[in-house]
């Protein structure tokens, strides 16, 4: 909040003397342009006379005289309570040192008593617990002031100490590490401004557990020891059962600690987390952040992978000279907190891009030769068990690929690489599979998409709730299950009244309003069941995440209670009718199933249509290639990511799955390389209406 006290407290004092000036003024003006006339003797009473008849007259009860400046002032006074951030708002930056001392605080002193009347300076005494003897004066007062609230000592005072006889003391104060690295994580700079703020030094020794060595004048090692105690006290604690499985790893756990300012550790055992914070909102924040990467890591391991090998058949022995490595990955956007500071990686094929002429003329990713986790071939329609079925009734089928790359973080934060050198791909597949390395999809922007502006957005809020998959019966083996989702997704719709033209200077203009309307189909919520896998493509420049969705739509009447209140709240929002803006509901429960909050993010979504005249491998060209570009805000973590999405809903047949495929596989097919760029003709994208 903007410092509303200061600024009213000092307009405040400049208002009372500016009015008294004026009022002086006024007075002397009116006096000074009063005509004055000569009296006579004979026709004008003497003031003796004058006298005489007042006190002859019957005397009658006068009250006080009360002059406007004096009415003024006891209004503004009565009307205007200090406050200490008042007074901590006029406190400068850096307190002077030396010679300086002495007269930035008689200019402060002089300002603080400009500032305030002596009323307001004994409130604020008693508002700092003063109990002593109040002084007489105010100058008095404000020394009590600037001494209690800013630490700031009559400069005679300062003098003294300087010339007394220098106590030191020395301290040993047994601090947990706990309680260290909370202080650190609130202020990465905590320990030497703990030692400038009580005038002590301070050492951390770490031998034999962590203590605070402090030396310096007894009563700031005092006043530290107090302060330390009651920080202490103020340190609010939570655990939180995990499987020992899905522990999260130490790099994890510091991570989401700088994020939400908590200390976070496992337990010895393994099966529990604990959290310690100063209040119970980074306390919140952390345990979500936790569970959000947890359910995270699990859909990616459910989440199969399919390596691509279309442009060479790596079945043929004629192609066992084919290579690839790990190369370090640099992302054109920044990561997940949990991805920002690890090493990335990405599988990709040995090769001049260059040099290779078949580059954008790639296969549709429809062939046979796909490789799952054992290296086996197998076909892709094989891996989403989704689509050997129908749809059920009611339910409507959609095929959403994203564009971005298949990552892999090394073991530890020392190593270069994945596996050191080349070798074939199915030995890369091996060593991922062996090592449990848990794969990430980061989204990203074809080339074309990163420099063109652009056009018809439209602001989608989308808030999508999983079910936790049962994990306890589950067998090594097993294929996952769909995964069951319930998906908020809105559109806001900017309605500004036009007015009638005649008589457009009498009437009000209604004001522009913000409508919620849904995004994708006739109901703003679906409920349904998704299936995914990420195929890598290591002989092309971005890979793929295919998404098979099954959503029915649910009737407004049906939706749960707090996510019909969330939708009116996030309306009277964004119509600045309340200026908080709705928490997103963690948990909701429908149709006895429970879902838990995934994502909740803001989008920005623009539809996109690839020119087609400049495309090569399309053998209907006159279809083109239509996109969706997003950019999206998480509400709980401000993260934001771009994505180029692909997506289509009629898909009823083997052809059309193919076509859609051969779509995907040409996006992906576009190089990055400035080189690439120059010596190929690239496509230039055009916006629809």
């Amino acid at each position: 909040m903007f410092p509303v006290a200061r600024s009213s407290r000092i307009c405040l004092s400049h208002i009372r003397h500016t009015t008294v000036r004026k009022l002086c003024a006024s007075t002397a003006v009116a006096k000074s342009t009063t005509p004055k006339t000569k009296k006579s003797k004979s026709t004008q009473p003497s003031e003796s006379e004058n006298i005489n008849e007042d006190i002859t007259s019957k005397p009658t009860a006068r009250k006080p005289y009360k002059s406007r400046i004096e009415s003024f002032l006891e209004d503004l006074d009565a009307s205007s309570a200090p406050t200490l951030d008042d007074l901590h708002s006029m406190k400068p930056a850096k307190r002077p040192v030396g010679d300086s001392y002495a007269e930035a605080y008689d200019q402060a002193l002089k300002r603080v008593m400009r500032a305030f009347r002596g009323p307001q300076l004994i409130q604020l005494v008693n508002q700092i617990g003063f109990g002593d003897k109040l002084p007489q004066t105010q100058r008095e007062i404000a020394e009590i002031l600037l001494e209690k609230s800013w630490e700031w000592a009559p400069p005679h005072v300062v003098e003294r100490r300087e010339k007394e006889p220098l106590q030191v003391a020395q301290k040993d104060l047994p601090v947990p590490s706990s309680f260290i690295l909370l202080l650190l994580l609130e202020d990465a700079h905590a320990i030497s401004e703990l030692g400038r703020r009580f005038g002590v030094v301070i050492n951390l020794e770490t031998n034999g557990g962590t203590v605070f060595q402090v030396r310096g004048h007894p009563d700031g090692v005092s006043s530290l020891e107090s302060y330390l105690a009651l920080r202490a006290r103020e340190v609010l604690t939570d655990t939180m059962d995990v499987n020992g499985a899905d522990i999260p790893s130490a790099f994890i756990l510091q991570a989401a600690g700088r994020q939400s300012q908590t200390f976070i550790e496992a337990s010895v055992n393994g099966d529990q987390l604990r959290f310690m914070a100063f209040d119970e909102e980074a306390l919140h924040k952390a345990r979500r952040m936790i569970q959000r990467y947890i359910d995270k890591a699990a859909l990616n391991t459910r989440t199969p992978i399919l390596w691509d090998v279309s442009s060479h058949n790596q079945m043929d022995s004629s192609s066992s000279h084919l290579e690839y490595a790990s190369f370090p990955f640099l992302s054109q956007q920044a990561p997940a907190w949990y991805l920002s500071n690890q090493k990335l990686f990405r599988i990709k094929q040995v090769v001049k891009w260059l040099e290779n002429n078949n580059l954008m003329s790639a296969d549709p990713l429809v062939h046979d030769l796909f490789l799952d986790h054992n290296a086996s071939s197998v076909k892709l329609q094989e891996t989403l068990p989704l689509l050997s079925t129908d749809p059920q009734p009611g339910f409507v089928r959609s095929y959403l690929a994203r564009i971005g790359h298949l990552l892999f973080s090394a073991d530890n934060s020392t190593s270069t690489t994945l596996l050191p050198g080349k070798w074939p791909l199915q030995t890369g597949i091996t060593h991922v599979k062996e090592t449990g390395l848990t794969p990430s999809f980061l989204s990203s922007l074809p080339s074309p998409l990163l420099s063109s502006a652009p056009s018809s957005i439209t602001t989608v809020h989308r808030v999508v709730y999983r079910r936790r998959p049962d994990t306890a019966n589950k067998k090594d083996g097993d294929a996952a299950p769909p995964s069951e989702i319930f998906l908020l997704e809105v559109g806001m719709e900017h309605t500004a009244p036009v007015p009638e033209l005649d008589d457009l200077d009498e009437q009000d203009v209604p004001a522009e309003s913000i409508l919620i309307k849904p995004l994708d189909g006739p109901t703003r919520c679906r409920v349904g069941v998704e299936e995914s896998v990420n195929v890598a493509l290591p002989e092309r420049p971005m890979d793929i995440s295919l998404t098979v969705r099954d959503l029915r739509p649910v009737a407004e009447d049906e939706e749960p209670d707090v996510v019909k209140t969330y939708v009116q709240e996030l309306l009277r929002f964004l119509n600045f009718t309340i200026d908080k803006q709705p928490s997103t509901p963690e948990l909701i429960e429908y149709n006895g199933v429970q879902y838990v909050l995934d994502t909740s993010s803001s989008v920005r979504r623009t539809e996109e249509y690839f020119s087609p005249e400049s495309w090569e491998g399309l053998d209907e060209p006159e279809a083109g290639i239509e996109a969706i570009s997003e950019t999206s805000l998480d509400l709980e973590s401000k993260e934001k990511t771009s994505e180029c999405l692909i997506q289509t809903y009629d898909c009823e047949t083997e052809e059309d799955f193919n076509i859609f495929m051969k779509k995907c596989a040409t996006v992906t097919s576009i190089p990055f390389t400035s080189l690439a760029q120059e010596a190929r003709v690239q496509p230039v994208p055009y916006f629809s209406e």
